[in-house]
C-alpha cells in the first residue's frame, strides 16, 4: 500500500519520485570535460614517470656494465703479468740463476 503525497491512496500503484531522465546541461558538461582532462593527465604523467624511471634503470645498468668491462681488462692484464712474472722465475730457476740481495 503506497500513500502519495497527494493524499489519495490507491491500491497497486506506485508513484514515481525520481525523473528517469537525464539532462546535461553546461554545467555537467564543463564537469564531465574537466574529470576527463584530468584523467588524461594524470595517464600522461604516470607514462613519462615510468619512462623516466626506466630511462634511469638502464643508465644504471649501462654504468655498471661499463665498469664491469673496465675491471675484466685490468684483471686480464693483472693475468697476464703474473704469468710473465712466473714465467721468468721458472726461467731463473731452470738455469739456477740467484735473485739479487
Amino acid at each position: 500500500m503506497l500513500i502519495p503525497s497527494s493524499g489519495s491512496w490507491q491500491p497497486g500503484r506506485k508513484k514515481r519520485t525520481v525523473r528517469q531522465e537525464l539532462i546535461i546541461g553546461p554545467t555537467s558538461l564543463k564537469f564531465i570535460t574537466i574529470v576527463l582532462l584530468a584523467a588524461l593527465a594524470l595517464f600522461y604523467l604516470a607514462q613519462s614517470s615510468q619512462s623516466a624511471t626506466r630511462a634511469y634503470r638502464i643508465n644504471d645498468l649501462r654504468s655498471k656494465a661499463e665498469s664491469l668491462r673496465s675491471e675484466n681488462e685490468q684483471l686480464k692484464l693483472d693475468a697476464v703479468r703474473l704469468q710473465s712474472l712466473q714465467t721468468i722465475q721458472d726461467a731463473a730457476g731452470k738455469l739456477k740463476l740467484e735473485s739479487a740481495k
